[in-house]
């Protein structure tokens, strides 16, 4: 009976031995977190990290120091503006351990890095002062834990490996201590739980517990990444860009404030044509329409070039006008007859007769022919209908063998490039501060189109009492389209303060607007906005972000792509 409870008492000493020695360090030396209501901010580590990174933001300057290989340290050290992110360069860096000798790293080939490598770094303090002219910034990095565990094998794994052989000693000698079979395989499996649950009960170091159940508002100082961090990656806060990666990409940032932009006036509109991109073909007299197989029907979208035919027309007369044109045209051929005679009987006569008697009587032949070929032609031959400018035929209104009037449009022509924007004004005071405007298409709120100001009229249209102001737009979208309603936004000589942002810093998807802010030098946290309007170069924010936040102005578009 004591041979059985010392060897009992052997296995559970080996067992707590093993649990305690692995995670002792881990329970007392817990790195960083509040195990109370207020926390604190301290060096996260990271046991299995083989890479230190500190950072702070101050006023001149920002800092994200990168420390790799613990056993002969090298320090990395990147410097940025904090509004702008833009690398400084030509600094003098300056790097204190724990009151020591300091270190002055040196400037390496890349533009804001700076690098050295150190003969010992050791754990506590480290102070670092930065230098650029007149402009002088000391941070300091409290609590710097730098201790690495290189062991191949790690102590949470000695100690499973303790427990795996407590428990094996256990069921060989299960017969000398009296156990039964069933009660042996128990005690093993509650072993083996216990030594994989135990582990992870002792080994926490990155969990909060605080009472109050709140997730701190307060970021650490510096934290430690591990050696796949060379790339963007998600994070609970967002994306998480080493500063390196952001100094390659060119990614930049800039604080939102206040701008004066000019403020704005909504009115309702519609697009009209430019008098010189438009056109309307009628008949010169009444015709019929021909189903001409040189000249087929023209169909509404087909694109048509400058007098090219687009319609054949066949003049229609009554009996008495066809009456009257047949016997001008017999007695128009009698008198050319005549004519011809004249002229064959004078250029006879030779030097008997007079030259210019000669040249009045071909001069009447002549004449005599046109109208021939004139009656002819409006009675009896068809009538070409030529576009007169490069366009789009945008609406026909007739039908093979429709007979029309020439008071009748047969077909209109558009040319798309030279539309205009046509806009009400019922408040007459405005009409003299309005400069400029951009349009809002109908089923697209969010694309806008900057318009310029041709003119504004100088009276009341009687049907509608408006005021009728001409835009024209400055660049060519194919989304607007002859008598379109759209909406326009005028803008004002006068103006006011407002948040706005620049325009490159907002990204639109499906979901909406978007903006990166800065959460500290290496996380960004994608931000969903409320764009009031775009003016110029800058977007007007009514939601979304605050003054004073940074937000990424260059390169949101790649951070978007990884989000």
């Amino acid at each position: 009976m004591r041979r059985r409870n010392t060897i009992v008492s052997f296995v559970l000493l080996i067992l707590f031995a093993s649990v305690l020695g692995s995670n002792f360090s881990q329970v007392f030396a817990d790195a960083g977190h509040s195990h109370g209501d207020a926390p604190t901010k301290q060096v996260v580590v990271s046991n299995s990290s083989a890479e230190a990174r500190l950072m702070k933001t101050g006023k001149t300057f920002e800092i994200v120091l990168k420390i790799t290989d613990k056993e002969k340290p090298e320090l990395t050290a990147y410097i940025t503006d904090p509004e702008s992110n833009l690398p400084i360069a030509n600094a003098t860096v300056t790097v204190n351990s724990n009151g020591g000798a300091a270190v002055t790293l040196n400037k390496t080939d890349k533009k804001g890095v700076y690098a050295e490598r150190l003969k010992n770094i050791d754990d506590g303090t480290l102070s670092i002062l930065i230098k650029k002219e007149k402009f002088e910034e000391k941070f300091i990095f409290n609590d710097v834990h730098l201790s690495t565990n290189k062991n191949f094998l790690s102590t949470s794994y000695q100690a499973l490996i303790l427990v795996f052989v407590s428990a094996v000693l256990l069921f060989l000698f299960r017969r000398k201590l009296r156990f039964s079979k069933s009660k042996a395989s128990s005690f093993l499996i509650t072993l083996l739980i216990f030594g994989l649950g135990i582990s992870d009960v002792f080994a926490h170091g990155d969990e909060d517990h605080s009472h109050s159940g709140e997730k701190k508002k307060e970021e650490p100082e510096h934290t430690n990444t591990s050696e796949n961090s060379q790339g963007i990656h998600k994070s609970s806060a967002g994306l998480i860009v080493p500063k390196e990666l952001q100094l390659h990409l060119n990614i930049t940032t800039e604080k939102v404030v206040e701008r004066s932009l000019g403020q704005t006036l909504r009115l309702i509109g519609h697009v009209v044509s430019d008098p010189s991109g438009y056109a309307r073909l009628q008949a010169s007299q009444n015709a019929r329409v021909l189903n001409d197989p040189e000249y087929p029907l023209p169909l509404p979208g087909q694109k048509v070039k400058k007098d090219q035919v687009v319609l054949s027309l066949q003049p229609t007369l009554g009996k008495t006008e066809t009456s009257d044109q047949k016997t001008a045209l017999y007695k128009i051929e009698s008198d050319i007859v005549k004519l011809r005679k004249e002229v064959e009987r004078k250029e006879k006569l030779g030097e008997y007769g007079t030259k210019k008697d000669l040249e009045n009587a071909r001069t009447e032949l002549e004449s005599v022919i046109k109208q021939k070929e004139e009656i002819i032609n409006k009675t009896f031959k068809p009538e070409y209908l030529r576009s007169p400018l490069d366009g789009i035929i945008s609406d026909l209104h007739v039908r093979p063998g429709e007979i029309v009037t020439s008071d009748k449009t047969i077909l209109e022509i558009v040319d798309s490039s030279k539309l205009m924007i046509e806009a009400l004004l019922f408040d007459s005071t405005q009409s003299d501060e309005i400069v400029r405007g951009y349009a809002r298409l109908p089923l697209n709120a969010d694309k806008t189109i900057p318009l310029e100001l041709l003119g504004i009229s100088p009276k009341v249209n009687k049907e509608d009492q408006a005021i009728h102001i001409l835009f024209k737009a400055k660049e060519i979208d194919s989304s607007i389209k002859l008598d379109m309603a759209i909406e326009v936004i005028a803008e004002l000589k006068s103006s006011k303060p407002t948040l706005a942002i620049p325009k490159g810093a907002v990204i639109e998807d499906r979901t909406g607007a978007w903006v990166f802010v800065k959460i500290n030098p290496e996380t960004f946290e994608p931000r969903k906005v409320r764009v009031h309007r775009y003016i110029d170069d800058y977007a007007e924010i009514t939601e979304g972000v605050s003054l004073g936040e940074i937000i990424v102005v260059d390169g949101a578009y790649l951070l978007n792509q990884a989000r």
